[in-house]
């Protein structure tokens, strides 16, 4: 049973390791869209139902030890080291992701253009070969890494197409190569441990059996001539020689080689616009990464909180609604750090183009209480009184 399993996961992993697609539908696991070199190596076109019981009753392609197919996989493995470039595709319309994540609560966006720039990641694949005995055993390992850590990643949940050698940055691999390599040691070292364990206890078993048959040897020729002394060295070097072939035989082989090598790469789009309202614009960009499904982080201009509700003060700033408030001049909305001025006179909260500064007093002051542009009601009183000004 554990013999099937392993088939199995090695099936599973070799189909996926070509980029194919592969769902399990009970016992039977349907490939779609194998690369026309398995096609052709193999003498069929995909899709393929493989199937892991001989004597099942669904109709399919059994996978088991001598079958054809198995072999071809493993023969394609060990011929066909690769590389590959992937490029991951993404659909949507940009206008409508914007909306859905952000609620633009007074403004609108216009003049939207879209650019992108690229992410990558890197997939190694690796075959190990467990041979002991007169088993041989094949395990397929796919690691992926990103910004040289390793990630937990499926690209079959995601549409593929091939890549453009073009699109990639010039990277050298050898340090993730590595990295993947240790990973795939640390994933087999359990597996290598359990074989080791089964095969200790079955050599231990068949010493025994070795020391057990040639110690009644011994004992029968030992004493009875002097002849037999050269029977008993003979048949110590015989023993010796067993035991030697069974440690041979029951020693663990294993051999993991690189057998493909995948550039992934998936957009990070940029999309650039204005947002405007009556009062104001602001050139933005907003920026989504498809994988994670996320756009970069908008901050509240007063209180840099985050915000998803975006609101666009007359000063061209964003808001959250609890910064954004209106002059009490001339009624339009303001966030708090475009309404710094109060009225010294009346207390009103002012925006930059509503307030004033008395050039004679130099006290800020709404247009209701300055006389002029430059000179408040109380300065020019006093001035037509001919009374002096007093600054403070």
């Amino acid at each position: 049973m554990e013999q099937i399993e392993n088939i199995k996961k090695f099936s599973e992993g070799f189909f996926k390791s070509l980029n194919a697609e592969t769902v399990w539908s009970g016992e039977i696991l349907l490939v779609k869209n194998v690369p026309e070199s398995f096609e052709k190596f193999y003498g069929k076109k995909s899709p393929y139902n493989l199937i892991f019981e001989k004597d099942s009753s669904t109709e399919g392609e059994f996978v088991g030890n001598g079958s054809f197919i198995l072999n071809c996989m493993k023969e394609f493995l060990e011929n066909k080291g690769q590389s590959t470039i992937i490029k991951i595709k993404f659909d949507f319309n940009s206008e409508e992701e914007i909306n859905r994540n952000f609620y633009l609560k007074n403004c609108l966006i216009s003049n939207i253009s879209r650019s992108e720039r690229h992410e990558f990641i890197e997939m190694f694949t690796f075959l190990t070969v467990f041979q002991y005995l007169n088993e041989k055993e094949q395990l397929v390992n796919q690691i992926y890494i990103k910004d040289g850590k390793i990630i937990d990643f499926n690209i079959e949940k995601y549409q593929t197409a091939d890549g453009k050698k073009e699109d990639l940055e010039s990277k050298e691999m050898r340090e993730d190569y590595n990295i993947a390599k240790a990973k795939v040691r640390e994933i087999i070292e359990p597996k290598i441990v359990k074989i080791g364990e089964m095969l200790d206890k079955k050599l231990e078993k068949e010493v025994a059996r070795i020391k057990n048959h040639y110690s009644a040897i011994v004992k029968e020729n030992d004493g009875v001539k002097k002849e037999s002394e050269e029977k008993i060295e003979q048949t110590k070097k015989e023993e010796k020689f067993l035991i030697d072939d069974e440690e041979r035989r029951h020693a663990l082989g294993v051999n993991t080689k690189l057998i493909n090598t995948a550039i992934i790469y998936y957009p990070i789009y940029k999309f650039g616009c204005f947002l405007k309202n009556d009062d104001s614009a602001r050139a933005t960009e907003f920026i989504y990464d498809p994988m994670e499904k996320e756009f970069n982080v908008f901050n509240c201009n007063s209180c840099k909180r985050e915000i998803r509700e975006l609101n666009l003060c007359a000063g061209g700033h964003l808001s959250c609604e609890h910064c954004l408030r209106f002059c009490e001049s001339c009624r339009k909305n303001y966030c708090m750090s475009c309404l710094d001025k109060t009225c010294y006179e009346c207390g009103r909260r002012l925006c930059r183009k509503c307030a004033a500064r008395c050039l004679k007093c130099g006290k800020t002051k709404c247009r209701s209480h300055m006389a002029t542009s430059s000179v408040c009601e109380k300065c020019a009183t006093r001035e037509k009184a001919g009374r002096p000004v007093f600054r403070f």
